[in-house]
């Protein structure tokens, strides 16, 4: 029995630190290779930061917002948006911020994608927000390999594909370089700003800018064929059932996504380098009339 237990320890050390192990290396290699820690890592350092714009969302404005085009043109700019963030993750970022700089930006701009219907009621956190934020109190669950799993097929592309690896982190932008084909077909969608409206998250967002001064902007991203809108270009009102009222900017008609070629995508209705700078650019000309 004696033998069995010593056995049975043994054993279980030799689990425990393999566990130990491998989530290390795994997180190392995160942290070395994944564009959203990268930007969390340098998020988390910002302070008494005076940017004159933030941009929240989720992937299709990380990679879809050019931080760097508005900063070279006046508008001091970062791009905050993270993979798979949900509404409540942006407003959470959000209170993060302010509570860590003085300065107040000028404007925050949050990208949503409605056909990705369930980023607006989610009442998730993305873990890279969540385990990093203070006073968060860490458990077995969130093991690397466990609690970001999701992200190891993006590390796995980058050790399999030159491509993945040529992008590149520029004022929380990921740049990409690679291009795909928009083989969808355009079907009849119309902007969705009644259920934008009836968003909570968004609305604490709106509330929150509100306090605080700062301009808000819903921008509605451009999409594939199959996501694109029949409502026209440019502003609607928005109101919540908060009580605040906004604009949304409609950048997602058919009309106004006559700008991108077939080679200005990544992935379905995600821009590439070369995508974003044209919106980015487009995006100014509405900031500064």
């Amino acid at each position: 029995m004696r033998r069995f237990a010593f056995k049975t320890i043994v054993f279980s050390l030799f689990l425990a630190l393999n566990f130990i192990l491998i989530n290390s290396i795994y997180l190392g290699l995160l942290i070395l290779t994944d564009w959203d820690c990268k930007k969390r890592i340098e998020s988390l350092k910002f302070n008494n930061a005076d940017f004159d714009l933030l941009a929240l969302g989720a992937s299709t404005t990380s990679c879809g917002i050019d931080t760097k085009y508005l900063t070279d043109i006046g508008i001091k700019a970062y791009n905050l948006a993270l993979d798979g963030a949900t509404i409540k993750t942006s407003y959470f970022q959000l209170v993060e911020y302010l509570s860590a700089n003085v300065s107040r930006p000028n404007y925050v701009l949050l990208g949503i994608n409605p056909p990705i219907q369930k980023i607006f009621d989610d009442e998730s956190i993305n873990p890279l927000v969540e385990i990093t934020s203070d006073g968060y109190e860490v458990s077995f669950s969130d093991a690397p390999i466990l609690r970001f799993r999701w992200l190891g097929y993006e590390l796995l592309m980058k050790i399999v594909s030159r491509k993945h690896r040529l992008a590149e982190l520029s004022f929380g932008q990921i740049k990409y370089k690679m291009s795909v084909i928009d083989n969808t077909e355009y079907s009849e969608r119309y902007s969705e700003s009644e259920r934008v409206a009836s968003s909570k998250w968004i609305g604490e967002i709106v509330r929150l800018c509100r306090e605080n001064g700062i301009e808000i902007i819903i921008v509605e991203m451009p999409g594939f064929k199959a996501t694109q809108n029949l409502s026209n270009s440019g502003f609607v009102s928005v109101q919540f059932a908060n009580g605040t009222q906004t604009q949304m900017l409609n950048l997602n008609s058919r009309v106004f996504c006559q700008i991108f070629e077939d080679d200005d995508w990544i992935v379905s209705s995600h821009l590439n380098e070369s995508g974003a700078l044209k919106l980015t650019r487009e995006l100014a000309n509405f900031l500064t009339r």
